[in-house]
């Protein structure tokens, strides 16, 4: 309840989803989305105070790479990058790629040693974005654009392309 609290006081709005993540969307329309981690949760005396929050600093690829909701009594939480699409699971699977989030860590493992992590935020699309998704969408309206490196390590990253936003999907080397 603090960290829903703090974040409508700051203009925030906040929706739950079914599959428990989390979107957080300001006025301007700027969207990110996580989920809260589940290690390394350190819960002390709850009650109605002021939260606070360190924001994800480094690469976004790291699995260290979180928020951390900072409450009055010195616990805290860390909120970890997830997918928006809820559909992108369904599309994997309809791909034949079994897919598993660890919301620990915010890692999207796949078949081999694909390892995957969303980037936090979530934005909208281009004309070009929309015509892309238009000529390659699959059944659940969903495109994947692989033809840039976002974060410079050599490895060419996903984009997840849907009828209204658009988000990064890191590929770790």
């Amino acid at each position: 309840a603090w960290l829903i609290s703090a974040l409508l006081a700051a203009g925030i709005s906040v929706y739950i989803e079914a599959d428990g993540s989390l979107n957080l969307v300001a006025s301007d329309g700027l969207r990110l989305t996580g989920t809260f981690g589940f290690d390394d949760v350190d819960v002390g005396t709850l009650g109605a105070a002021p939260v606070t929050f360190t924001l994800a600093t480094g690469n976004p690829t790291d699995a260290n790479y979180s928020i951390l909701a900072n409450y009055y009594d010195g616990s805290w939480q860390r909120i970890q990058p997830f997918v928006a699409e809820d559909d992108f699971y369904n599309s994997m699977s309809f791909l034949d790629l079994d897919v598993s989030t660890d919301r620990s860590t915010g890692l999207i493992h796949g078949p081999g040693n694909l390892l995957l992590r969303p980037d936090f935020f979530v934005q909208g699309t281009t004309l070009g974005d929309q015509i892309f998704r238009q000529s390659n969408k699959d059944s659940f309206g969903l495109a994947y654009r692989v033809n840039t490196d976002f974060n410079g390590d050599g490895t060419l990253d996903v984009e997840v392309i849907s009828a209204t936003s658009k988000q990064i999907v890191y590929v770790l080397p």
